[in-house]
């Protein structure tokens, strides 16, 4: 099993810990005096889609670069970089199934906990 997360996530988590609104992941950096701040940021189209298409591309190419048993399904939890309607999932899955490695596995496993999306790809 892997997961595949937006390297600010953490940063979200703390900055909503404390009070602080989140516009979104992209925009969040860590301060001088080691504070999170959020800047909205504007995005065009589904650029978030493949933006989260290549993280999980990614990581499916670390998985790849090692040495798994024969018939071993990869089951990836996606913690996706915003909320996601059914269609950008959909849009998420085909990105994923045209550019994905040559890899390994019988069968990848993706799904998202927060909207219970899954898929076996």
């Amino acid at each position: 099993m892997t997961c595949a997360v937006h390297s600010n996530d953490y940063l979200a988590r703390e900055h909503l810990n404390v009070g602080g609104a989140v516009f979104g992941l992209d925009g969040l950096t860590r301060t001088k005096d080691h504070k999170v701040s959020s800047t909205p940021l504007s995005q065009s189209g589904d650029d978030f889609i493949y933006k989260y298409a290549d993280l999980v591309l990614g990581e499916l190419a670390k998985k790849v670069a090692k040495s798994y048993p024969e018939k071993t399904t990869l089951v990836m939890q996606c913690s996706l970089n915003r909320p996601y309607i059914p269609n950008d999932w959909v849009k998420l899955v085909s990105i994923v199934s045209e550019r994905a490695l040559i890899h390994p596995f019988t069968e990848l496993f993706l799904y998202d906990p927060v909207c219970e999306y899954s898929v076996s790809i």
